[in-house]
């Protein structure tokens, strides 16, 4: 039954605000409105403008604009037929233009109120760098972490998200300051490789040469 009275109350909006539309732009291109109702049937009460008459009708949706000249032949100049072809065809389009505007505003609002969920993914190889860290012992179920988002859509609708790239953003921001500061800094070799050591501070990798990594020479890394 709500239902049903929600269905009926949102139809009567449109209408109204259809209504409006062409009640709108029927005064701003000088046309005379004979009355601008708001809902069906009898009046229950109505007050008379200077041109136009206002009525508020028994069944509580939709409304009408009823216009001079609108259905007959009227020697009135602000009669609907009597205006140009501009006018009368901006009349006609702002019903469906309030419209289209009605049903843009009721997206938004369902968006800003409901908002986008989806499930969001992160993958081994996107948490740590260390493939030997074991997941199961690293975060437990009810954890909340940040993370980047890299893909809105991975395919199967889901979000992809990156801890280490938020992390090595952060470590790579700890990196500057630390350079800026001329701070020493602790890191974990990651990778020992031909021309030096691969280092990982805060999931930023750096790359020592092996020019650097001692005061003497190291044959051997």
């Amino acid at each position: 039954m709500l239902n049903i009275i929600a269905a009926v109350l949102v139809f009567g909006l449109i209408v109204l605000v259809h209504e409006f539309g062409h009640f709108l732009l029927a005064k701003l291109n000088g046309i005379g409105v004979v009355e601008f109702s708001i809902g069906m049937g009898p009046r229950l009460f109505s007050w008379q403008g200077k041109e136009t008459r206002y009525s508020v009708k028994i069944l509580p949706f939709g409304g009408s604009c009823m216009m001079l000249g609108e259905d007959e032949k009227d020697t009135d100049p602000s009669a609907f037929n009597n205006k140009s072809v501009w006018a009368r065809i901006s009349v006609v389009f702002a019903g469906p233009a309030f419209n289209f505007i009605l049903a843009f505003l009721f997206a938004v609002i369902i968006v800003l109120n409901i908002g986008y969920k989806s499930d969001g993914i992160i993958p081994k190889n996107e948490y740590t760098n260390d493939s030997g860290v074991d997941l199961r012992e690293a975060v437990q179920v009810g954890d909340e972490m940040e993370a980047k988002v890299i893909k809105v859509n991975d395919g199967e609708g889901q979000v992809a998200l990156s801890y280490k790239r938020l992390a090595a953003d952060r470590g790579n921001k700890r990196l500057e300051e630390a350079f800026n500061n001329q701070e020493v800094l602790t890191a974990k070799v990651a990778q020992v490789l031909d021309g030096g050591l691969s280092v990982v501070i805060d999931e930023a990798r750096v790359f020592i040469p092996a020019s650097l990594v001692s005061d003497t020479y190291e044959k051997d890394l």
